[in-house]
């Protein structure tokens, strides 16, 4: 039976006879076009699940951290809240640690040499 309906569709003279579907393709640059898409969208969902810096930002992290600590001599409690979700959006939730290393070089330096 199985060979007798495979007959039947092989042969297009039968009346009977059901023709194979044609099988679509996509275009190469359809597919092309999906997967950049993919990429960029999965890259978008990356940085703002891990919180990562933008690009295109003019400044890096370092400066803006150092600004924040001259500007309040290493004083974290003199940050806004604001401020310091800045630096914990900027630093990936570490604001707080990064204050504070910057502020620990910013004192050394200041400190003068023991002779």
């Amino acid at each position: 039976m199985a060979e007798q309906s495979a007959e039947q569709t092989a042969n297009p003279e039968t009346p009977d006879a059901v023709p194979a579907p044609k099988k679509q393709q996509v275009p190469p640059a359809v597919t092309a076009i999906v997967v950049v898409f993919l990429l960029g969208f999965i890259a978008w969902q990356f940085t703002l699940y891990f919180k990562m810096p933008r690009f295109g930002r003019q400044k890096p992290v370092g400066e803006i951290v150092m600004e924040k600590v001259i500007a309040t001599d290493g004083d974290i409690k003199r940050l806004s809240k604001e401020e310091l979700d800045q630096l914990n959006n900027l630093t990936m939730g570490n604001g707080e640690k990064y204050f504070n290393t910057y502020a620990e070089q910013r004192a050394k330096q200041a400190k003068p040499a023991a002779p």
